[in-house]
């Protein structure tokens, strides 16, 4: 028989490590976002190695979430956009999800969230194959 107060502390138990694993993710980005420049895209894969050939090819605008109860008025309104990259390189071998990170003026934060791929293709130009993948999702950040 499930009491309340085991199904709590099991509750407890999971929100504290999924916070943890959130936090500890995000340690390897910090170096390079805190030395980040105004408008700077930086792009990592899965263990921090910052990944290159990344152009945007769609930055919607951007809209507030709405209910959001853990909110600090103190620090600002979360505001979140719509992203779609494309990456290319000469191998054909892409990361999985990517984590974006964009800084710019006006917010407190950088704009940051993890793409997922949505497509790859290839093009031959006649002297070497170029590989192309799409990737896609939504980025956060506060605004000031």
């Amino acid at each position: 028989m499930f009491s309340f107060k085991k199904v709590l502390y099991v509750f407890t138990s999971v929100m504290f490590m999924s916070v943890g694993v959130v936090l500890l993710s995000n340690d390897s980005y910090a170096a390079d976002i805190s030395n980040m420049r105004d408008g700077e895209i930086i792009v990592n894969d899965g263990k921090g190695n910052v990944i290159e050939g990344i152009e945007v090819i769609l930055e919607s605008e951007d809209y507030p979430l709405q209910n959001e109860l853990l909110q600090s008025r103190a620090v600002g309104h979360m505001v979140y956009r719509n992203i779609k990259v494309v990456q290319n390189n000469g191998t054909g071998i892409f990361a999985g999800p990517m984590y974006y990170s964009k800084k710019e003026p006006g917010y407190t934060t950088p704009f940051t969230g993890t793409l997922y791929r949505e497509s790859a293709w290839s093009q031959n130009n006649g002297s070497c194959t170029v590989y192309y993948a799409r990737f896609s999702g939504t980025v956060a950040a506060y605004l000031g």
